[in-house]
């Protein structure tokens, strides 16, 4: 996470942001977009191929994929935050 710093304010939790100031995911947001992702990308791959729309069949194998990637970019949070913490 090039750029990260991390913010402290006095109504809430501190957070990280990233190089532009907003405000970055956590591992567990991460993996919750990710599911969404996967469940609509499958969704709209469903109703492309019942509809014969090669678009939307498309569309929703690669929302499938970013889904997948989601939720390895929080796997690999919680791997790096469980390394850190032990440190």
């Amino acid at each position: 996470m090039t750029g990260a710093k991390l913010s402290l304010h006095l109504a809430g939790p501190p957070y990280v942001t990233n190089e532009n100031g907003e405000s970055a995911m956590s591992s567990t947001e991460d993996k919750i977009k990710g599911n969404t992702n996967e469940a609509v990308g499958k969704i709209k791959q469903g109703v492309g191929e019942a509809t014969d729309n090669q678009r939307l069949k498309g569309e929703g194998q690669r929302q499938e994929v970013k889904g997948e990637a989601q939720q390895v970019k929080g796997d690999v949070k919680d791997t790096l935050k469980k390394g850190i913490d032990k440190a």
